[in-house]
Formats: C-alpha cells, structure tokens, sequence
C-alpha cells in the first residue's frame, strides 16, 4: 500500500509540472488575443494568424492541464445522484466511472500516437495559415492523454485499495477552505 501511495503521488507530482505548461499556452492564448484585439482596433491590422496560434494554444492548455485536473479530483460529477447512494455504492461507482474512463482515455492515445506518426511521415501537411507541421500537437495531444491515462489508472487501483493520495487530501481539504 505505502508503494502506490508513492507511486501515485510521485507520478501526481510529474502532472502538476505537465500542467505549467497548459498554464503557459492559456497564457499565450489570453495575452495574443488581448493583443490582437488592440491592434485591430486601433491599428486596424490583426496579427496573422492569431486564430490559428490560439487554436494549438487551446489544445495545449487542454492536453496539458486534464492529467492534473484529475490528480486532484477535479473532474466532473454529478452529486445530486451519486450523494442518494451510501458509501459502499459510490466508490463502487467511481470504480467502474474512473476505469471506462482509462479505457476510453488509452483508446483516444493511442489513435492520437497514430496521427502523430502519420503527421511526423507526411511533413507536408501543416497549418493554413502560418504553414506550422501538426506532429508537435499531436505529440502534446497524445503525452496529454497517455498521462491521463495512467492518471485514471492510479486512481482506479487506489480506489480498489481503498488508499487516497496526500495530493488529493491537500486539494480536497484547499477546495472546503476556499468555499
């Protein structure tokens, strides 16, 4: 038990840096479109390309920032239904939940590492705009998810064990402090 516990928040550790850089793309994102606003209003000349960076920025943040996101049990769920069941059947519940979700979430990688090896033999192919290769997002896309992944498997076999993470505590207990 002390091993995944280790295991579990060494790895939840690894998401949180992941995250930084989604926090960086949000960054971006938000900081090119406030530009890009006052230069077409003032300057009437927008930045070129500005929607095509600020989609892969989206998809950055997004990649990026689900690992921890489910670290800390951000994800969504739907408490008027599962607070009817006693605490047997909702851990029950989150197992089930939590392991369709690691399939799923593998599935999704692996057609994502797909992509990516198709886009990285075809150099070819790249954005409309600003002529950018695709493999880079598609790598981001596909770590994003393989983190994910084993991000939701943890979580599955913690719950199996009955264990829960200090970094998930910490986030529980910030979350009831904050409200």
């Amino acid at each position: 038990m002390k091993n995944i516990e280790k295991i579990t928040n060494v790895f939840r550790k690894l998401t949180k840096c992941w995250s930084y850089i989604g926090a960086a793309g949000l960054f971006i994102m938000v900081a090119l479109t406030f530009v890009d606003v006052i230069l077409r209003y003032f300057v009437k000349s927008p930045i070129t390309g500005s929607q095509e960076i600020a989609q892969f920025m989206m998809i950055i943040t997004m990649f990026c920032g689900m690992p921890y996101a489910a670290a800390i049990g951000a994800l969504l769920a739907v408490d008027a239904l599962t607070a009817k069941f006693n605490a047997t059947v909702r851990r029950i519940m989150k197992i089930v939940f939590y392991a369709a979700c690691t399939i799923t979430a593998a599935l999704m990688c692996i057609k994502n590492f797909e992509q990516f090896v198709y886009y990285l033999d075809n150099p070819m192919l790249k954005s409309t705009i600003l002529h950018w290769p695709y493999s880079p997002f598609y790598a981001v896309t596909t770590i994003g998810l393989g983190l994910l992944t084993i991000e939701l498997a943890l979580e599955v076999i913690c719950l199996i064990l009955n264990v829960e993470s200090q970094v998930k505590k910490k986030a529980e207990e910030e979350a009831v402090v904050n409200e």
